[in-house]
């Protein structure tokens, strides 16, 4: 009943259907892969929002009001807000012209801007809103709750004092309707509100498109009732992916059923005129043509012939959701190791390499016959029909025993002997009609099962060698070209597996083959949970090198396997740790129970303690998961394992291994004078061997750690113009040269040829096939030059340049936390100076003082014997050395505490980063007042540290003392 509601309105087949049909039957036409190349055409075609047209969003004010650095709001079509100090919300209207309405598109609310979100909906009469996203997903936070539950209020203290009463909630099969009651405490208005919850959209996917049309022909009825002075509101977390996507269905079905011949590309680029980046990547944007296919298949009159083949046509697609969902899956959990304070960017469907997954996807998808005839069927067609072909094998646990304490590289060898090569797997399917005996030996099985077994059983057991070798050599295509038919097969099967050893094959197969959806691995959830209970550590150890390969760990089975790994911790060898570890790595996870970390710290020590049995591959693989561990969970270790590192004989690590313990260092801010000592040496000892990467490590390493190693970072500088194997690796890797050239500006040292190379639009023109743009040290070192060798004339358009590639490096802009350390000592400074020198807490600012350090400090300004309590700024721009110098009629004061080195500290050495900066500062006429931060943090200044502080700054407004540039407070 609640699908033929749905579906009534499309039932009728009339003359105002015969434009629709003339696009179905030129569609059809086409064909699927001419189809999806003109989707491509169109997607990447779409119009692309202009920087000059989003001042207000690009406003330094407004900028804690975004949810994404890089989904603009266009000034034209932005909602203003009223009776506030500030008139800016993102949210765009959107106009409807069918029905002759307007709605908002809007971004999720933050919590800041969760008053002005409801002033909006009261102040625009919004009486519909859609939720087209959770609260969190995949682990992230995509919208805060702004509404209540059921039967309860919600406060919003903004310009009209609104009271928000959650009245009732109906719960349909794919949506909630939910009732809401808004009083506006100024006026003693109430209204009327009705929210849709959309459930069914998975992030970054696309979902159903049967129920997705039904949700838009049932938005349609709604908004049909709506009178001309009431709108409508729909938001997801960024305001244009999914919301675009539902205006532009509704549009386009509007148009339908108004007669109207469909155009996908003139609607979105009139929607993208109103709302920047509507409709966001390649999915959303052939979920469309699929909404107007889908909705010609509910016509009543539609002929079955057509309907079949467009039914076909919806099938070609969307037939790697799951490829790109996973794709998407990565990209948001690296987002979120590298951005906890903020998504980075908003725009991945559209503008990063994301976007790229999903053309490749489709592009891979009209290539695909062609593909799978040479990588995959030859494989497959041995595994689909591996029934006819009675094989035997060695014992799963006999060849697990390969990853011994110094078997760690052979872990891909338990699987080598268990599959075959493409070559093999060829030359046994030419071989398979005459000479049945002798495929066994080119495709290897697992251990034969015992003569008891049931024929069927018996037959079963004979495909998994194939299964698995098809598996293990396309771990990737595997499960999107044969996932459907080899889960079918284990299904049928898994519950007859008689022993642990045949339960183990069977989970191979399930990592192996099936999709990374969430809902197929939530239905396996329980049963893998209990399987993966039974099997041996041997077998456990091959499931986990199974999702390496696929590098994937769905979100509900990961909860499972940490579980188990946490169980079986004190049963592994050092080596079956590292191989974890790099799993976990490679499929961006991190071990969730805080003390994994240290057990595999104190693994690490006691096996760097053995130096006659010491690994590369697993100490560098535990290196890389320990970079994620919070250093109180290991500030007892930390210092031990770099120690065991000096220790180790020089030749009994290769130098790469060290590079990673370079690395776990710098992210946890561990200085160790004895193995840095130990450390150069190898560098010194393996010169031939240093790649650019290792290059740029190292040099962030001295940097950091602001330690001088003999001219070795000079050397490290030099590498990339000498050593071949440095310069090919920077054709590959070009942003290892701009990280190591802000490593060596920040030491003092300017390579100008190297700069000149590195800023030519030759070089940055690589960028354009890597997955970010290093722009924060483009524009690190191209300040730098201004202030230190103002001579040169390096200059790029960087208002520009960000728009100009997929990814920037991290956001431009620091958020500085209230409850912070480095808030706290500006506070404890900024009450003892003002109440000494009876002023303003104002005048004491806690800003920027250059535009390329994001870093706050504490800052006063005196001009003409007077505080300067204007706000030092700096817009994103090219700058010159007269614009940063200090004025000279002006006095700026700067103070350094010794705390504010905005890093974790596990060192009391002075920081790199923190001493150029001390560096440059002086060099443009700022004074300088260094200050103990570590005590100023822990309790306010007490009058003895007041009365010196002030008599310091009073110094260095007496015009006598303009001469001194540094002086040390206490």
């Amino acid at each position: 009943l609640f699908i033929v509601l749905f579906c009534s309105a499309a039932m009728t087949m009339s003359n105002s259907d015969t434009k629709l049909v003339d696009w179905i039957s030129d569609i059809i036409d086409l064909g699927p892969g001419a189809l999806m190349e003109r989707i491509i055409r169109e997607e990447r075609e779409l119009i692309k929002p202009d920087s000059q047209s989003s001042k207000h969003f690009s406003l330094l004010e407004n900028q804690p009001k975004n949810r994404y650095r890089d989904i603009p709001c266009l000034d034209h079509s932005r909602v203003l807000l009223r009776g506030s100090p500030s008139d800016y919300i993102h949210a765009n209207w959107v106009t409807v012209p069918e029905l002759g309405v307007r709605v908002i598109l809007s971004q999720a609310p933050k919590d800041n801007t969760l008053s002005d979100f409801w002033d909006v909906i009261l102040q625009e009469n919004i009486t519909l809103m859609v939720n087209l996203t959770k609260a969190q997903e995949i682990e992230i936070g995509k919208c805060l709750k702004y509404y209540p539950e059921v039967h309860k209020s919600l406060k919003c203290q903004g310009v009209q004092n609104i009271v928000v009463i959650c009245v009732k909630v109906r719960k349909m099969a794919f949506f909630n309707k939910i009732k809401l009651v808004l009083y506006c405490k100024n006026s003693g208005q109430r209204r009327k509100v009705y929210l849709f919850t959309y459930n069914e959209w998975p992030d970054h996917e696309v979902p159903s498109c049967d129920q997705f049309v039904q949700f838009v022909l049932y938005m349609i009825k709604c908004m049909k009732k709506m009178n001309n002075e009431q709108h409508m509101l729909i938001h997801c977390s960024a305001g244009v992916g999914r919301s675009g996507t539902l205006i532009a269905s509704i549009r386009l079905l509007l148009q339908l059923q108004a007669g109207e011949r469909p155009n996908v590309f003139q609607m979105v680029n009139s929607i993208r005129q109103e709302r920047a980046r509507a409709v966001q990547g390649l999915n959303q944007y052939k979920l469309l043509y699929c909404v107007i296919l889908h909705y010609y298949t509910l016509l009543k009159h539609a002929p079955s012939d057509k309907v079949a083949a467009v039914k076909q046509l919806i099938a070609s697609l969307l037939p790697n959701e799951q490829n790109v969902h996973y794709a998407h899956r990565r990209m948001s959990e690296l987002r979120k190791e590298n951005s906890p304070r903020l998504d980075s960017s908003g725009t991945a469907m559209e503008k990063s390499a994301v976007s790229k997954l999903d053309q490749t996807a489709a592009l891979s998808l009209i290539a695909e016959e062609k593909e799978a005839e040479n990588v995959v069927r030859p494989l497959s067609s041995v595994a689909l029909t591996a029934t006819e072909q009675p094989v035997g094998s060695p014992n799963l646990k006999g060849a697990a025993k390969c990853t011994s304490s110094k078997g760690f590289l052979d872990k891909r060898k338990v699987f080598a002997k268990q599959t075959a090569s493409p070559k093999q797997t060829k030359s046994a399917d030419k071989n398979k009609p005459t000479e049945k005996v002798d495929a066994s030996k080119n495709v290897g099985a697992l251990k034969p099962q015992k003569s008891g077994q049931s024929g069927k059983t018996k037959k079963s057991s004979n495909k998994l060698p194939e299964l698995i070798a098809c598996g293990n050599q396309c771990p990737s295509e595997a499960w999107s070209l044969l996932g459907d038919k080899v889960v079918g097969f284990i299904e049928s099967v898994i519950d007859q597996a008689e022993s642990d050893e045949e339960l183990s094959r069977l989970l191979l197969l399930i990592a192996y083959y099936l999709p990374v959806s969430e809902q197929r691995w939530s239905m396996h959830r329980s049963r893998l949970s209990d399987s993966i209970e039974r099997i041996s550590d041997e077998a456990f150890l091959c499931l986990v090198h199974a999702f390496m390969l696929r590098r994937s760990i769905p979100n509900s089975i990961f909860p499972i396997l940490d579980l188990q790994i946490r169980r079986r911790l004190d049963r592994f060898t050092f080596d079956d740790l590292g191989l974890i570890s790099l799993a976990y790595f490679k499929c961006c996870r991190r071990f969730q129970y805080g003390h994994v970390g240290r057990y595999l710290a104190v693994r690490l020590e006691n096996h760097l303690a053995t130096v006659d049995e010491v690994q590369n591959v697993p100490v560098a693989a535990v290196l890389k998961q320990l970079r994620y561990v919070q250093q109180g969970d290991l500030s007892n270790l930390l210092p031990s394992i770099l120690r065991r590192f000096a220790e180790l004989p020089s030749v009994s690590l290769k130098l790469v291994t060290w590079i990673h313990a370079a690395y776990f260092a710098t992210r946890l801010c561990l200085f160790d004078e004895k193995f840095t000592k130990s450390l150069f040496e190898k560098v010194r000892a393996n010169k031939g061997e240093i790649r650019a990467k290792d290059a740029s490590v190292l040099l962030h390493y001295l940097a950091l750690f602001d330690y001088s190693a003999d001219g070795m970072d000079q050397f490290l500088v030099n590498v990339f113009e000498t050593e071949p194997i440095a310069i090919k690796s920077v054709i590959k890797f070009p942003e290892t040269l701009t990280s190591a050239l802000r490593s060596a500006v920040i030491r003092g040292l300017y390579p100008m040829e190297l700069i000149d190379n590195c800023f030519s639009s030759k070089f940055i023109s690589r960028f354009a096939n890597r997955h970010y743009f290093p722009f924060l040290d483009y524009y690190f070192i191209d300040c730098s030059v201004a202030i230190e060798k103002s001579d040169s004339g390096l200059r790029l358009d960087f208002k520009h340049l960000p728009n100009s590639f997929k990814y920037k490096s991290r956001d431009m802009y620091t958020v500085v936390d209230d409850d912070s350390i480095y808030k706290k000592i500006h506070c404890h400074i900024a009450d003892a100076v003002g109440k000494r020198l009876r002023c303003s807490t104002a005048a004491v600012q806690f800003c920027r003082i250059l535009p390329h350090f994001f870093a706050f400090d504490t800052v006063i300004r005196f001009r003409d014997g007077d505080f300067d309590m204007t706000q030092l700024q700096y817009e994103i721009k090219a700058y010159n050395r007269e614009e940063l110098l200090v004025p000279a009629d002006e006095i700026r004061i700067v103070l350094f505490a010794e705390h504010n080195n905005r890093c974790r500290l596990h060192t009391h050495v002075p920081l790199g980063h923190v001493q150029a900066r001390k560096r440059q500062a002086i060099q443009l006429g700022y004074k300088v007042i260094e200050l103990n931060g570590y005590k100023i943090a822990r309790r306010p200044l007490n009058d003895v540290e007041t009365a010196q502080l002030v008599n310091v700054i009073q110094q260095f407004c007496n015009s006598k003392a303009k001469a001194s540039s540094i002086v040390r407070a206490f």
